[in-house]
């Protein structure tokens, strides 16, 4: 299970330290970014061995943003995978 600390909650941005990798980070960069009333989303991570790796949001709602994304990365994940168990049956 992935541990989320928050940094910054503020009116319009939400940034958080997320101890997972940062392939999973700019997946949900990707899907911030389709949302129309995101105005930035960015992760970083300030040292590559020993730091954990952080997502800045600012939106309008910052933290139903962030859910709004992470519903989307279900639903296609779970797209995908009915996608695969149906064309992969033996």
């Amino acid at each position: 299970m992935m541990k989320i600390n928050i940094i910054e909650n503020t009116k319009g941005k939400l940034k958080l330290e997320v101890d997972t990798d940062l392939a999973f980070l700019n997946l949900l960069n990707d899907y911030l970014w389709r949302i129309k009333d995101v105005d930035i989303a960015a992760f970083t991570r300030k040292h590559p061995y020993i730091a954990t790796p952080e997502i800045m949001v600012k939106s309008r709602n910052p933290k139903k943003s962030l859910l709004n994304a992470v519903k989307k990365i279900k639903l296609d994940v779970t797209s995908l995978k009915k996608q695969a168990e149906r064309d992969l049956a033996e």
